[in-house]
């Protein structure tokens, strides 16, 4: 993960890598599974990946909507590929 990474989900949001870090203890998942990954490549060094994921778990207590849609940003940075954006939207009953 990016030191400016963001997070944005429909119960919470996060504008960077420590204030994620520090509530991270208040996640409790017990199943996240994906379908349907696509990755698009931006430029050489940037990548757009989407997917369908299936969550079980909390945030805070209360559980977490799902299925979700799922949209990240990768970036590679010295060699490496560090998620930079991740982005959940419900997406309803299957």
């Amino acid at each position: 993960m990016t030191e400016d990474h963001m997070a944005t989900l429909s119960y919470a949001r996060f504008s960077n890598r420590a204030d994620q870090l520090k509530v991270l203890g208040e996640f409790k998942i017990s199943a996240y599974e994906i379908e349907g990954l696509k990755v698009k490549a931006l430029t050489g060094s940037a990548a757009l990946a989407s997917f369908q994921a299936n969550i079980k778990g909390s945030y805070k207590g209360k559980e977490v909507p799902s299925p979700v849609q799922v949209m990240e940003v990768w970036i590679r940075r010295d060699g490496k590929w560090l998620q930079a954006s991740y982005q959940e939207t419900p997406i309803g009953e299957k």
